[in-house]
């Protein structure tokens, strides 16, 4: 594993990210027992993808150095988020059912 990659891990919003996206694939396959560590796994490539572009270097600026964490933050959170979004909008949503009124008997 690169030095990189390892430092990001280390990142507490990189972690949280991970771990909302292996939430959020646990969910889809309906919590089946004994995956946990294989949607940990997956989330934390998709995550760490997002951030590491494929020659596994941190993203960088254009002058070579590399970029801010505030920006690293930034390019990992937008994915995490376009799924949250996307996986609540193919969710078919129910409306709640209409409350009836109750007549009270005349005494």
């Amino acid at each position: 594993m690169s030095d990189v990659k390892t430092e990001l891990l280390k990142n507490e919003t990189v972690r949280r990210q991970i771990a909302e996206r292996a939430y959020l694939l646990a969910e889809n396959h309906h919590f089946a027992p004994g995956r946990e560590m294989e949607f940990w796994l997956t989330a934390e490539e998709e995550v760490i993808s997002t951030v590491l572009p494929a020659n596994g270097t941190a993203n960088s600026t254009s002058n070579g150095k590399p970029a801010p964490i505030k920006a690293v933050r930034k390019a990992a959170a937008k994915p995490v988020v376009a799924k949250v979004i996307e996986s609540a909008v193919e969710a078919p949503v129910k409306a709640a059912p209409r409350k009836r009124a109750v007549k009270k008997a005349d005494a």
